[in-house]
């Protein structure tokens, strides 16, 4: 699965390995920043967010939406020259009890710079039952 978010003329484009997970597995991939301005940026933080969020309340855009389980800083304070691509590969291991996707809501992917709880990418995850 890709998306893409932008913002400030930084481009964060996401890569996740598979598409469907079960309770306890891994799930990676990579983080690409990519400086699309003709000047060189700094770049203040990169984040990227496992976070359980209720689709009513996403909709809603209520200000308490997403219940964060992991939060993995990938990057503060770096330059980044026109054009520069910076590539991060991350992980996160699902809890073995950890939410599962249904009509109320799922895991999503978070990613983008400091503020990534309110403004950045989201990347809803399917989240299977765990299986013995």
């Amino acid at each position: 699965m890709k998306s893409t978010f932008f913002e400030n003329n930084i481009e964060y484009q996401i890569e996740v390995n598979g598409e469907n997970w079960n309770q306890g597995e891994i799930i990676n991939g990579e983080l690409k920043i990519i400086n699309r301005d003709n000047k060189e940026l700094l770049l203040e933080s990169a984040k990227i967010v496992l976070a359980h969020g209720l689709k009513k309340a996403i909709k809603e855009k209520n200000e308490s939406v997403w219940e964060v389980q992991e939060n993995l800083v990938l990057a503060e304070d770096i330059y980044l020259p026109p054009n520069k691509i910076e590539t991060f590969k991350w992980s996160f291991k699902l809890k073995t009890d950890c939410p599962i996707t249904d009509k109320m809501g799922s895991l999503y992917l978070l990613f983008g710079g400091r503020e990534v709880l309110s403004r950045g990418g989201r990347l809803n995850l399917n989240i299977k039952l765990h299986t013995f």
